[in-house]
């Protein structure tokens, strides 16, 4: 970001140019994430997302979650972060009952387990 603060930006925008996505994956070790999270949920949600997999050392705010929540269709989703908080969850399953078909929810204790592929 340094050698390029407009690097986000132009991620998004060729992002937005993958009409086809149908995964994405979220590594950030970061305890304020949100902010940049956002930004990529805004264009994702408005692609044929299926699977999304949240890998994250700090916990999703409410408005993340809500985000999250108006991606219709999602198939598959992955969460690890240091706390999942049950009743987001709850409103989240009411809303991805119909489509869900693989779901992983992963509570880890430090950075590393948590952003570990295995």
């Amino acid at each position: 970001m340094v050698r390029n603060p407009n690097l986000t930006k132009e991620i998004l925008t060729a992002l937005a140019l993958c009409t086809n996505l149908r995964s994405m994956t979220w590594i950030d070790d970061s305890h304020t994430s949100d902010v940049s999270f956002l930004k990529f949920l805004a264009v994702v949600r408005k692609l044929p997302l299926r699977e999304l997999t949240i890998r994250t050392h700090g916990d999703p705010s409410s408005e993340v979650w809500s985000q999250l929540m108006s991606i219709d269709g999602l198939e598959k989703v992955s969460l690890c972060c240091t706390e999942v908080p049950s009743r987001v969850l709850h409103d989240w399953s009411e809303r991805l009952g119909s489509t869900l078909t693989h779901l992983e929810l992963s509570v880890c204790i430090s950075p590393v387990a948590c952003l570990s592929d295995d």
